[in-house]
Order: C-alpha cells, then sequence, then structure tokens
C-alpha cells in the first residue's frame, strides 16, 4: 500500500488546530510560497481511515494514536519516521511525526514547490480566460452537480456547452 513511502513536506505542529486535509493543504502551499524548506520523510507505518472521515481526526486528542506513537518518532537515516494515515480513497492523506516535543502533521501526498508553481499557472490562467470572456453568457442545458470534478472534465463541460450554442 505504501504509495510515498519516501519524500518531502512541510510539517506543522498539531496544534495549529487545522479544520481539516483542505486547511492543512492550503497551510502548506503558503509555506512552500514563503520559501520554507520541507523535510524528509519516512512512511514506518500506514493506517486507512473510512473514506471521508479523516478531516475528524484534526478534533482528536493525541490519545487516539498511541498505538501509532512509537512508529512516528525518531528519525530513518535523516529523515522524520512518520505514520501515514490514508483517507478511503488513498488520494490524499495526514502524514504524522512525534518529535518527542510535540506531535507534528503534513498533508499527504506530499506537495512539491513546482506542484504549487504548476496549480498557481493554471489558476492564474483561468483567471485570464474569465477576464477575457467579459459578459459572455452561457445557458446551460443540465446542472453541475455538487462535489469533486477534475479540473479538465468541467472546463470541458463549459467548452461544450460554449461549442453547442454559438457553433452547433
Amino acid at each position: 500500500m505504501k504509495k510515498y513511502p519516501v519524500g518531502e513536506a512541510i510539517f506543522f505542529p498539531f496544534t495549529m488546530h487545522f479544520a481539516g486535509l483542505k486547511d492543512l493543504r492550503r497551510h502548506t502551499y503558503h509555506a512552500l510560497l514563503a520559501g520554507i524548506i520541507p523535510e524528509r520523510f519516512f512512511i514506518a507505518a500506514e493506517e486507512t481511515a473510512p473514506a471521508g472521515s479523516l478531516d475528524l481526526f484534526f478534533s482528536q486528542q493525541k490519545s487516539s494514536w498511541n498505538q501509532l506513537l512509537g512508529k512516528m518518532a525518531g528519525k530513518h537515516y535523516g529523515a522524520f519516521q512518520c505514520a501515514a494515515i490514508w483517507n478511503g480513497s488513498l488520494k490524499e492523506g495526514l502524514l504524522l511525526h512525534n518529535n518527542r516535543k510535540e506531535l507534528l502533521c503534513a498533508y499527504l501526498p506530499a506537495v512539491t514547490k513546482g506542484n504549487v508553481l504548476h496549480d498557481l499557472a493554471i489558476v492564474q490562467q483561468i483567471e485570464s480566460l474569465a477576464f477575457l470572456s467579459g459578459e459572455m453568457d452561457i445557458q446551460f442545458d443540465h446542472r453541475i452537480h455538487d462535489g469533486e470534478w477534475k479540473m479538465r472534465d468541467l472546463l470541458n463541460c463549459i467548452a461544450g456547452q460554449i461549442r453547442d450554442d454559438l457553433f452547433m
């Protein structure tokens, strides 16, 4: 199951009280843009939380992970020895390290500065496209449902609707 057994990540004190994984990911992006240097990590143990329940971990006490504490302490060849708790989907998770003073956490999959700059460039291109579109109206023939979308699918949906309205 070890998708990312080693890597680099930005670690934060767990006591920062993140609202959930999305908030932790946002803090990671800001830290990388601010020039914070990631720490090397090694995943020594993994758990899988039920899908959608991982955000609840942020509201629980450290004692919830007593069985993992020994596996997420110390260093392994200079890298933080960690426990990974994956969301049920295994698309994202929480990396935990106990440095004996406090519990540290990081977002998984590990985010690199390259990831952040790529995502920022995409956002800037979408903002530019929004500016260029001006007051162009789109009449959707179907409802866009709540939930997680791939950016590609959402943009293709919009482009397809415009193509149908204007050129078909």
